[in-house]
């Protein structure tokens, strides 16, 4: 399964979200690999951009999407940082997604 979503950044809050993806990508990476594995998602893939002077974030998962384990530490940081930052607009159509599994040499 494949999941889109198109997101607005909420006001003052673009470097927040930034410095936490930032995290995501390098100091919390080991453990958020942890949690894609539990959710089964083989891919998960934040873009931003800015159209009008306000900026956005499509959101991109791909694998089975189970839900995360509100347990986990990462989990509730990444929730309360969605919710601090972020502000859903709608669903996104995942219009293509080619994804080579192993390059050939």
């Amino acid at each position: 399964m494949q999941k889109a979503v198109l997101l607005k950044v909420k006001e003052g809050q673009r470097e927040n979200w930034k410095n936490w993806c930032n995290q995501l990508n390098k100091t919390l990476r080991d453990e958020a690999v942890l949690t894609l594995e539990e959710e089964q998602v083989l891919q998960e893939l934040a873009l931003g951009f800015t159209l009008n002077n306000e900026h956005y974030v499509i959101g991109f998962m791909d694998g089975e999407c189970l839900p995360s384990n509100p347990e986990r530490t990462i989990n509730q940081q990444h929730n309360e940082m969605k919710r601090t930052c972020l502000e859903r607009v709608s669903d996104a159509d995942v219009l293509y997604n080619i994804r080579l599994s192993k390059l050939n040499d």
